[in-house]
């Protein structure tokens, strides 16, 4: 359905700024945003969780 890129590192670099770009000029599928870098807390909150993916990636292809 789509592309949902990563930021492993929580460090800008030409890739992270470049790579969205690039990539959504030759994908097939949409670009559905990036998921920003997260410290690792232990559990994972549902919540917060929700709210990131809210904020950061596009899922109206998700839901019809």
């Amino acid at each position: 359905m789509g592309v949902v890129l990563n930021d492993l590192e929580g460090k800008p670099d030409a890739s992270t700024r470049n790579n969205p770009d690039i990539l959504s000029r030759y994908l097939d599928v949409p670009l559905l945003g990036v998921f920003p870098h997260q410290k690792r807390t232990g559990a994972a909150d549902r919540e917060a969780l929700a709210e990131i993916v809210e904020k950061s990636l596009d899922m109206k292809p998700f839901l019809g």
